[in-house]
Protein backbone atom coordinates (compact mmCIF):
# COMPACT_ATOMS: atom_id res chain seq x y z
CA UNK A 1 0.00 0.00 0.00
CA UNK A 2 1.32 2.91 -0.81
CA UNK A 3 0.08 6.79 -0.34
CA UNK A 4 0.76 9.79 -2.64
CA UNK A 5 0.15 13.25 -2.37
CA UNK A 6 0.00 15.10 -5.70
CA UNK A 7 -2.04 18.27 -7.22
CA UNK A 8 -4.52 17.00 -9.64
CA UNK A 9 -6.78 18.79 -12.49
CA UNK A 10 -10.06 18.02 -13.42
CA UNK A 11 -11.65 19.05 -16.39
CA UNK A 12 -15.25 20.11 -17.30
CA UNK A 13 -16.07 16.47 -18.44
CA UNK A 14 -14.98 16.08 -14.81
CA UNK A 15 -12.51 13.35 -15.83
CA UNK A 16 -9.36 13.35 -13.14
CA UNK A 17 -5.75 14.02 -14.69
CA UNK A 18 -3.62 12.56 -11.76
CA UNK A 19 0.42 12.50 -12.45
CA UNK A 20 2.10 9.16 -10.98
CA UNK A 21 5.71 8.69 -9.89
CA UNK A 22 7.50 7.10 -12.96
CA UNK A 23 7.95 3.80 -10.49
CA UNK A 24 4.05 2.83 -10.17
CA UNK A 25 4.06 0.05 -12.35
CA UNK A 26 1.52 -0.72 -14.96
CA UNK A 27 -1.56 -2.63 -13.89
CA UNK A 28 -5.57 -2.33 -12.52
CA UNK A 29 -5.58 -0.42 -8.83
CA UNK A 30 -8.27 0.63 -6.67
CA UNK A 31 -7.98 4.56 -5.99
CA UNK A 32 -9.60 5.61 -3.34
CA UNK A 33 -9.70 9.75 -3.44
CA UNK A 34 -10.52 12.26 -0.52
CA UNK A 35 -11.28 15.48 -1.19
CA UNK A 36 -11.78 18.66 0.54
CA UNK A 37 -14.73 21.01 -0.79
CA UNK A 38 -13.78 23.82 1.15
CA UNK A 39 -10.01 24.17 1.88
CA UNK A 40 -8.60 25.51 4.85
CA UNK A 41 -5.66 28.09 3.65
CA UNK A 42 -3.39 26.54 6.74
CA UNK A 43 -4.21 22.77 5.57
CA UNK A 44 -2.00 21.43 2.72
CA UNK A 45 -2.61 19.49 0.47
CA UNK A 46 -6.21 19.82 -0.24
CA UNK A 47 -6.61 16.13 -1.51
CA UNK A 48 -4.97 12.77 -0.75
CA UNK A 49 -4.93 9.95 -3.10
CA UNK A 50 -4.88 6.57 -1.67
CA UNK A 51 -3.52 3.66 -3.97
CA UNK A 52 -5.26 -0.04 -3.08
CA UNK A 53 -4.49 -3.01 -4.54
CA UNK A 54 -7.15 -4.47 -7.38
CA UNK A 55 -6.86 -8.07 -5.21
CA UNK A 56 -9.54 -10.26 -4.16
CA UNK A 57 -8.55 -9.99 -0.96
CA UNK A 58 -6.46 -7.34 1.05
CA UNK A 59 -4.18 -7.93 3.86
CA UNK A 60 -4.94 -6.90 7.02
CA UNK A 61 -1.96 -5.06 7.90
CA UNK A 62 -2.80 -3.05 4.26
CA UNK A 63 -6.20 -2.60 4.89
CA UNK A 64 -5.20 -1.04 8.45
CA UNK A 65 -2.78 1.38 6.88
CA UNK A 66 -5.15 2.91 4.34
CA UNK A 67 -7.68 3.64 7.10
CA UNK A 68 -5.24 4.95 8.64
CA UNK A 69 -4.15 7.36 5.65
CA UNK A 70 -7.60 8.53 5.38
CA UNK A 71 -7.94 9.62 8.94
CA UNK A 72 -10.25 7.32 10.64
CA UNK A 73 -10.83 5.09 12.79
CA UNK A 74 -11.67 1.42 12.39
CA UNK A 75 -15.17 1.48 13.76
CA UNK A 76 -15.61 4.65 11.77
CA UNK A 77 -14.68 2.91 8.52
CA UNK A 78 -17.29 0.19 9.69
CA UNK A 79 -19.77 2.21 10.11
CA UNK A 80 -19.23 3.60 6.38
CA UNK A 81 -19.38 -0.28 4.85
Amino acid sequence: MRTIQTQVQINGDRILSVPLPKDIAEGTYQVVIIMNSQPDPDDTPDEIVIIVPNHSEIAKGTLRAIIRDIELSVEEFIELL
